[in-house]
């Protein structure tokens, strides 16, 4: 049966802490960590996002301005890419491949993660303080969550181009 794991982003080290479930006290609320994989060239790490088919995490880097591709079979940093300042919350749309890291600064970047390295294939800002992201499997639309626009919140959607 499959170890059932929880990944973590340690910001204080820049770590990639991983629990194993199956281990946790339930009564006791507690978990021993299983493995930390440290960050190499992560500055910050922050928001985390799960590729399960290619055992792979993407970790944002926050004070670093980066993500970093974990390989979570070999558990070690795999690939980094630049993407826009203080970058925080991760989605990742799996049928299609595409991850998207927003930003504090606004920015968000899309990468194609099919191959090995991952690629860069946009960056939009979005809105000021566009930092949190999330996408729906099965339309593909992104959604941007706008704490204040003119004075309103706001839900900005998009699609990727295909």
């Amino acid at each position: 049966m499959p170890r059932r794991r929880l990944y973590v982003a340690h910001l204080g080290d820049s770590t990639l802490d991983v629990l194993d479930l199956d281990t946790l006290g339930v009564e006791a609320n507690t978990g021993a960590i299983a493995t930390r994989i440290p960050l190499a060239g992560c500055d910050g790490a922050h928001g985390v996002s799960i590729d399960p088919a290619h055992h792979r995490a993407f970790v944002a880097c926050e004070r670093s301005g980066t993500v970093v591709t974990v390989d979570l079979e070999h558990q070690r940093v795999a690939g980094r890419n630049r993407v826009g300042t203080a970058p925080d919350v991760l989605a990742f749309d799996a049928v299609l491949g595409r991850l998207y890291v927003a930003s504090e600064s606004g920015t968000v970047t899309t990468f194609a993660t099919r191959s090995a390295p991952i690629t860069k294939v946009g960056e939009q800002r979005v809105a000021p303080s566009a930092h949190s992201v999330s996408v729906d499997p099965s339309t593909h639309r992104v959604f941007f969550p706008l704490e204040d626009v003119r004075g309103h919140p706001v839900l900005r959607v998009m699609r990727p181009k295909l």
